[in-house]
C-alpha cells in the first residue's frame, strides 16, 4: 500500500455525508489502490478498502467538565495507525472533500522534503464540484510521507475546530518542507447550493464554531499561503 487517506467523521457528521465521501471518491480510491481510515465515535458500514477506527468519546479531552471534540487528537490517532499499516504517503483530509480523479496520483506523490496542500474550491454541490470560489485559507487537506506525519503532528493543545491546520502549517514551514499548492480539491457545501456556510465564514451554522473553541486563523492562512 503506497497511499492512505485519513479523515474524521465524528458525532454530528450525518451518516449520509460519510457515504457521500466514498461515492464521490470511489474511482480515485480504487484506481490508486488506496486504503482509507475513518476515525469515528462508532462503527459504520464502509467499502472494503476502508477501515473505521473507533475513537471513544471517553478518550476526548475534558473542557469545563465536559468532553470536547478534538480534531487534532482524532487526526493524529488516524495518521499514526495509517503509518503503522505500511502506507508511504498519507492524505489527511475532511469528510467533505471530493478529489479530482485525474490528479489524485500527483497529489499523493510526496517525499520527505515535500508536502502537498491543495487549494479548496468551495463547491455548491457535488454536481457542481468544478464551480465555486477558491479559498487559500482553507488548508484542511495535507499530504505528507508517513515518516513526516510521525514527526510533524497536529498540536493537541488545539481543542475543537480552528487553528489546528494553521499551526501545523507553521510547523511544516519550520521543518523547511517545500509546500506544493498546485492541486485543487472540491469542498462540497454542507447545505447544497449554499455559498455562505463554509469553513472560516464565522457563520453560527459552521460545525463546531462556538465561543469555547480555538481562534479562527483562516485569515492568517490566506496571508501566508498563496498559490505560486
Amino acid at each position: 500500500m503506497k497511499t492512505a487517506v485519513v479523515f474524521v467523521s465524528y458525532l454530528e457528521v450525518p451518516e449520509q455525508r460519510l457515504h457521500d465521501h466514498f461515492c464521490w471518491n470511489d474511482a480515485a480510491y480504487r484506481e490508486n489502490d488506496v486504503r482509507v481510515f475513518v476515525v469515528s465515535d462508532r462503527p459504520h458500514d464502509v467499502p472494503e478498502h476502508a477501515t473505521v477506527l473507533v475513537f471513544p468519546v471517553e478518550w476526548l479531552p475534558v473542557v469545563d467538565g465536559k468532553p470536547r471534540f478534538s480534531l487534532t487528537l482524532t487526526k493524529n490517532f488516524g495518521n499514526s495507525i495509517a503509518a503503522a499499516s505500511g502506507a508511504e504517503s498519507i492524505i489527511c483530509t475532511d469528510v467533505d472533500i471530493a478529489f479530482p480523479q485525474h490528479r489524485f496520483r500527483e497529489l499523493s506523490d510526496v517525499n520527505n522534503e515535500t508536502a502537498n496542500i491543495p487549494l479548496y474550491r468551495m463547491a455548491p454541490s457535488f454536481e457542481a464540484m468544478k464551480e465555486g470560489r477558491l479559498d487559500h485559507g482553507c488548508t484542511g487537506t495535507i499530504v505528507m510521507t508517513a515518516d513526516n506525519w510521525l514527526r510533524i503532528r497536529f498540536d493537541e493543545r488545539c481543542v475543537g475546530y480552528g487553528a489546528d491546520d494553521g499551526i501545523l502549517l507553521r510547523d511544516i514551514q519550520n521543518a523547511r518542507l517545500k509546500v506544493d499548492r498546485t492541486v485543487i480539491v472540491s469542498h462540497v457545501a454542507h447545505v447544497p447550493g449554499d455559498g455562505v456556510r463554509h469553513p472560516g465564514s464565522g457563520s453560527a451554522t459552521c460545525w463546531g464554531r462556538d465561543s469555547g473553541f480555538n481562534f479562527d486563523n483562516f485569515q492568517e492562512n490566506r496571508k501566508l499561503h498563496r498559490l505560486r
